[in-house]
């Protein structure tokens, strides 16, 4: 009987042996490639937040001036007033008021004004803006006027005496500076007193 139990547990023994070699121990865990992992994986994140907010950023900041200036109130078209009342463009001295002057419009406007003015004896100038403000266009006009004998004035918000003691009138604003409203008051007022309008210059 000893004999028989002695046998068993060299049996059970074998088997644990056995077993035990059948099992492999697992490689110990490389801790420093797994935190290498991760602060990649964190600097990924970062660097993706941080363009999607730079981008982000530069379309809200875009999407805000443009609607702040497309809702400014302020003339933004040279074509607006002009297909709305069918009144002339004769000149656009700026596309808008950050752009450069265009020289080929200042001859342009020059060659206008001699040719609309010729025969005439006066001609005013009329604007909701102050002179300073749209110089650029109102020299030209008069250096032109005065070459060919066409006397002229500057009137500013349409007064009546002046305006209707004149063969024409040539009306001058600046494109993201004059007010639509003013200029559409202006505009009307004009026509309801019938006088000659020439046409539109943008300073």
């Amino acid at each position: 009987t000893d004999n028989a139990v002695v046998k068993i547990n060299n049996e059970i023994e074998n088997k644990k042996n056995q077993i035990l070699n059948q099992v492999q121990p697992l490689p110990p865990e490389d801790i420093s490639a797994k935190m290498k992992t991760l602060e990649g994986y964190k600097t990924m994140k970062l660097v993706i937040f941080t363009i999607a907010g730079l981008f982000g950023g530069i379309f809200l900041g875009a999407a805000y001036f443009g609607m702040k200036y497309l809702f400014s109130g302020k003339i933004t078209s040279s074509e607006y007033l002009k297909n709305l009342y069918g009144l002339k463009n004769i000149a656009v001295l700026h596309e808008s008021s950050f752009s450069k002057e265009i020289p080929d419009e200042k001859v342009r406007l020059e060659n206008a004004v001699e040719i609309l003015s010729a025969g005439k004896k006066k001609v005013v100038l009329v604007s909701t803006l102050d002179g300073k403000d749209i110089s650029n266009a109102t020299e030209i006009i008069s250096t032109a006027l005065s070459r060919i004998g066409v006397a002229y004035d500057f009137v500013k918000d349409c007064k009546l005496k002046e305006i209707t003691d004149s063969d024409a009138v040539i009306i001058v604003e600046k494109l993201d500076v004059s007010v639509l409203d003013a200029a559409r008051v202006e505009i009307e007022n004009l026509l309801a007193y019938k006088v000659s309008v020439d046409g539109i210059v943008y300073a």
